[in-house]
């Protein structure tokens, strides 16, 4: 709701004179994990689907219809995310949610106020739904830009460091993040394990990753028999030392600061697509 809320207040604070397209900008949230870029005859989502939503994203309405599913109707909504339009059927275990000016809204009376609108202001509600919805993935970019470069300053982001399960003993997988503007060379993990109890098992171990991992790459290594053992539940990633290919090092002592979610950097990927 504080989204929401924000992007209204930047609305109206630079539309302010543009009354029409501000009391008709319905803005969607929807359950919904897919949103479509066609519909069928039978009222099912089909055509391509946008990689870059996610539910609960903002969704800019541009068109409510109708549509035949067998022997019942179903309202069909058309909305623009990314600078595209798209398309879902309402359906009840979605629980969509309308905004109108900050205001929530029902379905039915979106529909009457979309009935009265003329041709020509559809037409101009259209277009200010598609130049909000590419306003906005231009929001959604920079909130994950700086969550993923939030840990630039650290040198690399931790994206995994666990046990891998073998018969009778336990590797360790390593996945990274590189941040420097330098290529990395080697990098050294330093690190122990514990088992289902938080028990330390065993020394410190180090194990060493051959890049190269360039700068804002990735790289990930599998180390194999690292514990004799099978009982090594979890670790704990004390320090990184890093050898640069030019020549220079560098020893990071990992906190918790350190650890970036895999998933917002693929999300962040896929944005930037």
């Amino acid at each position: 709701m504080k989204q929401l809320l924000l992007f209204c207040a930047v609305l109206f604070l630079h539309f302010y004179s543009c009354q029409l397209k501000i009391d008709s900008t319905v803005i969607l949230y929807s359950k919904n994990s897919l949103i479509y870029s066609s519909m069928s005859n039978s009222c099912y989502g089909n055509g391509d689907y946008s990689k870059k939503y996610q539910a609960q994203n903002m969704l800019f309405v541009s068109g409510i219809s109708e549509c035949i599913n067998y022997s019942s109707k179903k309202d069909i909504i058309s909305f623009y995310f990314d600078g595209k339009k798209y398309y879902m059927a309402d359906e009840a275990e979605q629980k969509n949610a309308f905004f109108v000016n900050g205001y929530r809204k029902q379905l039915s009376d979106l529909k009457n106020k979309f009935k009265n609108f003329t041709p020509s202001e559809l037409d101009s509600i259209d277009d200010w739904s598609r130049r909000l919805s590419e306003a906005y993935m231009r929001q959604l970019r920079k909130e994950a830009s700086d969550k993923v470069f939030s840990k630039e300053k650290n040198g690399i982001a931790i994206l995994a460091a666990h046990p891998t399960e073998e018969y009778s003993f336990t590797g360790a997988k390593f996945k990274i993040l590189n941040f420097s503007r330098k290529t990395i060379k080697y990098i050294t993990f330093n690190f122990y394990g514990k088992n289902a109890v938080n028990d330390r098992v065993g020394k410190n171990v180090s194990r060493k990753g051959i890049g190269p991992v360039e700068s804002s790459a990735t790289g990930s290594w599998l180390f194999e028999n690292v514990w004799l053992t099978d009982i090594v539940e979890s670790m704990k990633l004390i320090s990184a030392s890093i050898i640069y290919m030019d020549g220079t090092t560098r020893i990071i002592a990992i906190t918790d600061n350190h650890w970036l979610d895999e998933e917002d950097l693929d999300h962040l990927d896929r944005l930037l697509e």
